[in-house]
Formats: structure tokens, C-alpha cells, sequence
């Protein structure tokens, strides 16, 4: 996927409040309350005053949190939340845990995977 073709599907997602936040085994959920839904599978970090591993904890201090950026790079999608916070997923090949790095999906069947 080309960089703009991913921020023009992503751009829908700016404005959106995170509503959930579910942590599993290997999988960390954010839903908003515009029907999105992003689960990241791969290596991040989420950096407010400093960088930390992302962590079922300070997971759910994105919630209630309005998303208000989102960058799409090679080797990082960077999630800024007006907290203030910014999510790294990490998309290098190292990071990877799999089914996918993170997996975006929204209302009119749109799905968004990277692998």
C-alpha cells in the first residue's frame, strides 16, 4: 500500500474518541465511537513524557482520548492522541508477531491490514 493511499483511508479515523480498550494474549484493542477498531499485534511503544512499552495499563489511559493524528511510515504508523500521547506500532520485519503487525477495521466493511 502507497503512503498516500493509506493516509487518505486513515484520514476517517482522525476525530474519532477511544471508547474500549481490551487487552488479550498477544493483542491490544482500541475501539471508538465511530465503529472503528484497531488491534496491534507487533512491538509498540507509547510516549507521553517518555517512550514505554505498550502495556495493558497505560493501554487504557487512551481511553476517553480523541485521536487527532495518524502517520503512516516504512518502518512505524504513529497514533497521536490529544492526552497527550503518541502509539509507535513498530512495522519492521523484527517486530512482527503476527496474524498481522496491526489491523484496522470500520464501518462499511473497511479492513486495513499490515503485515
Amino acid at each position: 500500500m502507497e503512503k498516500r493511499d493509506a493516509d487518505s483511508l486513515l484520514a476517517p479515523i482522525i476525530g474519532q474518541r477511544v471508547t474500549e480498550v481490551v487487552a488479550g494474549d498477544e493483542v491490544i484493542t482500541f475501539r471508538t465511537d465511530g465503529g472503528w477498531r484497531i488491534a496491534i499485534y507487533n512491538a509498540s511503544s507509547l510516549e507521553t513524557a517518555s517512550a514505554a512499552p505498550l502495556t495493558e495499563e497505560n493501554a487504557r489511559t487512551l481511553r476517553g482520548t480523541r485521536i487527532v493524528d495518524i502517520k503512516t511510515e516504512p518502518q512505524f504508523v504513529a497514533i497521536t492522541f490529544d492526552h497527550p500521547a503518541r502509539l509507535v506500532i513498530d512495522l519492521r520485519d523484527e517486530a512482527y508477531s503476527g496474524p498481522e503487525a496491526m489491523l484496522i477495521t470500520g464501518p462499511g466493511e473497511v479492513i486495513l491490514a499490515w503485515n
